[in-house]
Order: C-alpha cells, then sequence, then structure tokens
C-alpha cells in the first residue's frame, strides 16, 4: 500500500467504520442501502456549500470582530458549527421526512448519524490529505466520532418530531426539529471552541467535553435502539 492510499483508507475508515456501528443497532428493520447510500453521499457533497458559507460569513465576522474569545465564540459557534449542521439537516429532512422508509423512531438517528459521517468524511479526507498521517490518527478519534455525536443529537429531536407529525401535531414537529439542530448546533460550537483554543486548561477542558459528549451519545443512542417503536405508535417522548 502505497502512501495515497494509506492516507485515503485512514481518512475513510473511521467513518464508515461508525456508519456500519449504527447500522447494526437498527435491530428492527433495516434502512435500504440505497438510501442510506444517498444520505452519505449527499452529505459529503454538503462540505463543499459548507465550506463556501463559512468562507463568507468568516470574512463578515471579521469586519466587526477582529479577534479574541468573542470572535472565538462567534466563529466556532455560527460560522462553523450552525452552517455545517444546517447543510446536514437540509440533508437528511430532504430526503427523509416523507420518505415511506421512515416508519420507526430510530430510523431518525441512523438517518442523521450516517449524513453526518458523510460530511465527515469527505472532510477528513480534505484535512488528511492536507495534513498527514498526524492527523489522520488525531481526527480518528476526535473529529470523527464528534460528528457522529452531533449526528445522534440531531436524530433525536428529529425522530420526536416524525412522532408528533405523525399525530398531526405539525407544530410540536417544527419545533422538535429545530430543538434537535440546536443541540447539536450548541454541541459542536463547544467542541470547536474548547479544540481551537491553545492554553493548557483548554486542552483539558477539551478532553472533558469530548468524553462527556461521548457518553450523553451513546447513552441515547443505546437507549433509542432498545426503546424502538413505529412513528404511528402512540407516545411523545424519544428523548
Amino acid at each position: 500500500m502505497n502512501g495515497v492510499q494509506l492516507l485515503f483508507s485512514l481518512a475513510v475508515i473511521p467513518p464508515l467504520f461508525l456508519v456500519y456501528k449504527i447500522y447494526k443497532l437498527d435491530t428492527i428493520e433495516k434502512e435500504p442501502f440505497k438510501l442510506l447510500l444517498g444520505l452519505f453521499l449527499l452529505g459529503a457533497f454538503m462540505t463543499i456549500p459548507a465550506g463556501y458559507a463559512e468562507d463568507v460569513l468568516g470574512n463578515i465576522l471579521e469586519l466587526f470582530v477582529s479577534g479574541g474569545v468573542v470572535y472565538s465564540i462567534l466563529h466556532n459557534f455560527i460560522v462553523v458549527a450552525m452552517v455545517e449542521e444546517l447543510c446536514k439537516y437540509l440533508v437528511l429532512k430532504r430526503l427523509t421526512w416523507n420518505n415511506a422508509e421512515f416508519d420507526y423512531a430510530f430510523d431518525a438517528m441512523v438517518y442523521a448519524v450516517v449524513t453526518s459521517l458523510g460530511f465527515a468524511c469527505l472532510e477528513n479526507i480534505l484535512y488528511v490529505f492536507s495534513f498527514g498521517l498526524e492527523v489522520a490518527l488525531l481526527r480518528a478519534v476526535t473529529s470523527i466520532p464528534m460528528h457522529a455525536v452531533f449526528g445522534v443529537f440531531m436524530g433525536a429531536g428529529y425522530a420526536v418530531g416524525k412522532l408528533h407529525s405523525t399525530h398531526g401535531h405539525e407544530l410540536r414537529a417544527s419545533v422538535s426539529r429545530r430543538r434537535g439542530v440546536l443541540v447539536a448546533v450548541l454541541a459542536h460550537g463547544t467542541y470547536d471552541f474548547c479544540a481551537s483554543s491553545d492554553s493548557a486548561l483548554s486542552f483539558v477542558g477539551f478532553l472533558a467535553v469530548t468524553i462527556i459528549l461521548d457518553i450523553m451519545a451513546y447513552r441515547k443512542v443505546v437507549r433509542m435502539s432498545r426503546e424502538d417503536r413505529p412513528v404511528l405508535e402512540d407516545g411523545e417522548d424519544a428523548e
């Protein structure tokens, strides 16, 4: 295996492994491969408009805030986290909300995580080929799992939204979907903010945030997988 093949493998194996793990947790009714592939590929494609949007918003932000903590907060939470999570959400809703295959609550989790990992996969390829082996290994245990975590939070709200929608509560459905996106944005922004700081204390905070988010997402995934139910079944809370 040459250097290019090694870097490519290191870039794509972590997100594909996590796709496999979330797929295995969908124990009642597996989702069609074609749908999951579409979510993954379109999620990957959305790195392109997200990148352009981040450049534009970043330039606008620099006109008003030159640096410091305020700049870091606005950049990480709005320019990066909000843009990327909204791009993922657009793919998620477009391909799945009215899809007949979306008939169990845990499907929402699978869809959101696969979309998020598609985004993470192409982003990871770009990073790895730009910065090399060390970045590939670091991102395999930090950024890639975190994108899955953000997908978990978005998927939880999306599942609740679908349950509300199938019972005719469209306003509640909309609120739940948006709440899922908001939680994903807040988690993403917090992670990026801690990762962008270079002090020793910030590094400790980064590790703590990473571990806490991982645990929260893992518990949510396991519980939703265990308690999965049809979206037409009565019940309001899937979180």
